[in-house]
């Protein structure tokens, strides 16, 4: 659309100036030379277009593309450079920032977005270093960025919040053609009008943006796994450029590298096998423990097991978008967005794992046919039967609307978003049962009849050995469940588990059932079902004064986030937050641009925010409500001594509030406000356990600073960014554990007990250096290097946080990068930390590429994975190749085919977390601890046609 009364300047040899037309169309007669030119209009950010060449005798045509000043992006406002293309501008703003462009994700094809967003240093794809399957394309993944945990990054569409009651936001569903590029800002310089839970930085996915003319786009391709994969894409503008419109509708149905994946699992203690109960314990640990070992496997000898359960890696991700934006007048334009992602996995593949035991049958002259006695051998004893399989909707809603009042620009937005997120089985009923016909190794003592309620076997059976036989096996109550008085909530098929431990069998509701999917192997009880739902809502409003050269900006951003979750509806304690819980927060912020000198321009910022809690220590019965207020301050400097460098500097603070999960966390499961205590057998060892809630919990609050700089070389293609950063982190979110007396419940005698409780950890350190080098011409040879040192630890630890002799909370180790917590065989060989997953010391990337006149493209790179990495693993590579071949059309009309592929040298293949299998943590005891060996998946190979009708 023509922009008329846009000034535009040229300096280089000459100094020029001038304005367009009313057709947005202007001419200059300059000197011969090397140009920046400078184009301005307000209500719109200032574009700068370096190194423009003027030789004598010649006309040029320079199209200069203005954006109009929006809450969508993360850019500061009039502070764009042009030049680099793919991969990022030049960066002239204060702040350590790039953007990675949906050209980006085509040319890896990739239809998520983790695998190209780990290519940006100081950006880390955080993944369940415990037990999550990172090789099946619906495992969890996270954004975390410099260090920074989960719910210490901000995650943002279109630049405003989204829903995270649970701390982190999961990127799995996200597919890459619905955005126009992803933008990462790291440390203090993420200067928009929310700025909760930028300890680290924040990443913002900003929707397809509607196009001046007509293009439409189409891609469908196939994967070596059977997997499909496409998008179809339109963008543009009618009624004469008043209606602008970007649609997509995109696919990713990816097998993932197993399909029926065979896998034996253990047989455990209550479930019926041919109609008698298995009464004797089939599962052991490995005993003794190996010295120095904290954590020997909770698995290490199976008596009893069966062949076999197939585990598939799906994901099904669907997902479209709708943007319009109708232009009012010259002056005001309506924008109105949908934006939705459905996402269905299976759970038994994205938690797969083989744990590696020794077969240890209680008959072990039998002569089994399929694993001899004292034969190690794999299986998986995280399975739960039937398949599970998890779904969440994400609809997102957008309405925009973008005036200026004279020279100012006013923006307001009003924003909607509802998390769904289901999981179950094909077992409705919590007091269910599931059989299956399943090929059963092994002996145990069998049962005939218990004393009701309890696990007293009254009429023993005959002991049984099987070697083969095809037997139903059925996972279901077990004879000890308590009696549980289970009534609708949240919506007629759902349950609240909320119990009194007085109703019997002729109390309405009752189901006696067992806890659910508690202990190791296959569960007693078959009913698996979880559901959640987070409703967000929202508006912003912000007003833009221009002043000369200076920018001056108010806002104020209001979300409000309404929470439900139920966890293992079966279990006492199933109802992980009750309906009716909310967190609010409200922002202001203050901004301003200033040019101070020539080549010196600030931006200072200040945020008043206030946050509002409702929550329920006692499912739902009684609530509680809190609130607080913090104020955040940030100053960005940046002197250009050149048009092809810029020297940057942010300091300032932030917050990260409590989140949903932390302040729920102590749920009392009988609904009347009485703590819960859980009493664990193990003989002269017994304990008890429980967990409180914290009502004064304090928010994290860090202050920062990065000095960095971003240069363009002598080659007009290749762009420098360096960046060294330090982030000090206050009241640090740990689950603690201690040991708080000792209980009696009046049946199991006394005994130690174990509280654990969400605390404030005194302090924590993210600190770094970042560097960069990119050339991306539109023809020949280019590349891409980075590398980033990440530290990200605790310190000033005082002794008592460990109890006596380094009991608890061995996995928060001072001056060592975070490490995942794990689990042993009791509660004293247990590790707790604070990271859900490692925190690398070291990551980068490197990539070549080459690109034909005939639009031929041709690239190879690797991502590398430092020590400390989220696999659990030693450092190492994955490399990823693409060869794009052209095919032959009009201007108008071109399509090509691709070819890439992913891990080619298969690092890391097996499709499976490997049990005990990842490098050993040292604790702070100076014990190891095991870990799971996560795994990247054998090689995947995509062949994609992509075809572009306009341009």
């Amino acid at each position: 659309n023509p922009l008329a009364g846009a000034g535009v300047a040229l300096s280089g040899p000459q100094s020029y100036a001038t304005r367009t037309d009313e057709n947005g169309a202007f001419s200059l007669t300059v000197v011969p030379g090397i140009y920046a030119m400078t184009v301005s209009r307000s209500g719109y950010g200032t574009q700068t277009i370096t190194d423009y060449s003027v030789v004598a005798g010649q006309t040029y045509r320079a199209d200069v593309a203005l954006a109009a000043q929006t809450l969508t992006s993360l850019q500061t406002i009039g502070r764009v450079t042009t030049r680099a293309g793919r991969r990022g501008n030049l960066n002239v703003t204060p702040a350590a920032q790039q953007s990675v462009t949906a050209a980006v994700f085509a040319d890896q094809g990739q239809n998520q977005i983790m695998q190209v967003l780990d290519q940006l240093p100081g950006y880390v794809t955080a993944h369940e270093s415990a037990n999550a399957n990172p090789t099946s394309p619906g495992a969890a993944s996270y954004p975390n960025i410099r260090g920074s945990l989960t719910y210490e990054t901000a995650s943002l569409v279109d630049g405003h919040a989204v829903a995270r009651s649970q701390g982190g936001y999961r990127t799995q569903y996200l597919n890459p053609a619905l955005f126009q590029d992803v933008e990462v800002v790291k440390g203090p310089g993420a200067e928009v009008p929310n700025i909760n839970y930028a300890i680290g930085g924040a990443v913002n996915f900003r929707t397809l943006e509607p196009t001046a003319r007509p293009v439409q786009q189409f891609e469908y391709g196939t994967d070596n796994f059977g997997g499909e994969f496409g998008f179809a894409r339109a963008t543009g503008t009618l009624l004469n450029g008043r209606l602008g419109y970007a649609l997509v509708y995109a696919l990713n149905a990816a097998h993932g590298p197993v399909q029926g994946f065979a896998t034996r699992i253990p047989i455990n203690q209550f479930t019926q096998v041919n109609g008698q109960y298995v009464n004797s314990a089939t599962v052991s640990p490995v005993s003794p423990a190996p010295p120095g070992i904290q954590n020997p496997a909770k698995v290490g000898q199976v008596g009893l097991y069966a062949c076999c359960e197939h585990v598939n890696t799906f994901l099904m991700d669907r997902a479209e978008l709708a943007k319009l934006r109708y232009k009012l007048s010259d002056a005001t334009s309506v924008t109105a967005t949908y934006l939705g992602t459905h996402g269905t996995t299976d759970e038994n593949g994205n938690h797969l794992w083989q744990d590696n035991v020794v077969f240890n049958p209680s008959n072990a002259a039998a002569g089994y046919s399929d694993v001899g006695p004292g034969t190690a051998f794999n299986l998986d004893d995280n399975y739960v039967g039937p398949q599970q399989i998890r779904h969440q909707d994400e609809p997102i809603i957008q309405l925009d609307l973008r005036t200026q009042i004279h020279k100012d620009t006013v923006l307001a937005r009003y924003f909607g978003a509802v998390t769904n997120n289901i999981a179950g089985n094909g077992v409705n009923n919590p007091a269910g049962s599931f059989t299956e016909m399943l090929n059963v190794y092994g002996s145990t003592t069998t049962c005939l009849a218990y004393t009701p309620g309890t696990t007293k076997c009254v009429t023993p059976g005959p002991t049984q050995t099987y070697n083969g036989q095809l037997l139903p096996v059925t996972f279901g109550p077990n004879p000890g469940s308590f009696a549980q008085c289970v009534q609708p909530a949240g919506s007629p098929t759902h349950y609240n588990t909320k119990y009194d431990p007085t109703c019997t069998a002729a109390s309405p509701g009752y189901a006696g059932i067992s806890g659910t999917n508690t202990g190791n192997g296959s569960p007693t009880n078959a009913f698996f079902g979880s559901t959640g739902r987070d409703a967000l809502q929202g508006g912003s409003l912000e007003y833009f004064h221009n002043a000369g050269p200076n920018v001056y900006t108010f806002s104020v951003d209001s979300n409000r986030t309404a929470s439900w979750r139920y966890n293992y509806l079966g279990d006492p304690n199933g109802m992980a937050t009750a309906p009716g819980t909310s967190y609010a927060i409200l922002s202001y912020m203050a901004r301003a641009d200033l040019a101070l000198a020539e080549r010196l321009s600030a931006t200072l910022s200040t945020y008043f925010n206030k946050y509002f809690f409702r929550t329920s220590f006692d499912q739902g019965v009684t609530f509680n409500s809190s609130a607080f207020t913090h104020v955040d301050e940030r100053l960005g400097l940046t002197y250009r001594p050149n048009d092809r460098t810029n020297l940057r500097l942010a300091i300032g603070s932030a917050i990260a509030p409590p989140y949903i999960d932390l302040l729920d966390a102590g749920l009392t499961p009988n609904g009347i406000g009485t703590q819960a205590y859980t009493f664990t057998n193990a003989g002269a060892g017994s304990f008890y356990t429980t967990t409180l809630s914290n009502p004064f919990l304090r928010p994290e609050t860090a202050f920062g600073f990065d000095l960095g700089s971003s240069f363009r070389t002598s080659d007009p293609y290749t762009v420098v960014d360096l960046d060294v950063y330090r982030t000090n982190l206050f009241n640090q979110y740990v689950n603690a554990r201690s040991v708080t007396g000792t209980y009696n419940d009046g049946v199991d005698g006394t005994g130690p007990l174990y509280t654990t409780q969400w605390v404030n950890l005194a302090n924590a350190r993210y600190e770094g250096v970042e560097a960069s080098v990119r050339r991306d011409p539109a023809l020949g040879f280019g590349y891409v290097t980075s590398l980033a040192l990440i530290r990200a630890y605790p310190y000033n630890l005082t002794p008592t946080f460990y109890g006596k002799n380094f009991a608890t909370n061995l996995a928060v180790v001072p001056n060592v990068n975070y490490i995942v917590p794990g689990d042993g065989t009791s509660v004293n060989s247990d590790y707790n930390g604070i990271a859900r997953n490692n925190i690398p010391y070291a990551q980068g990337y490197g990539e070549i590429s080459w690109r034909t006149a005939g639009g031929g493209v041709f690239a190879f790179g690797e991502t590398y994975y430092g020590s400390n990495n989220s696999f659990n693993r030693s450092a190492f590579t994955v490399a990823n190749a693409m060869a794009s071949f052209p095919v032959a059309g009009n201007a108008a009309k071109y399509g090509s085919v691709q070819v890439t592929a992913y891990n080619i040298f298969n690092v890391f293949a097996n499709p499976y977390v490997e049990q005990e299998g990842g490098i050993p943590e040292i604790l702070v005891n100076g014990k190891l601890g095991y870990t799971n060996g996560l795994n990247v998946g054998p090689a995947r190979l995509e062949v994609a046609y992509r075809r572009t009708i306009g341009h």
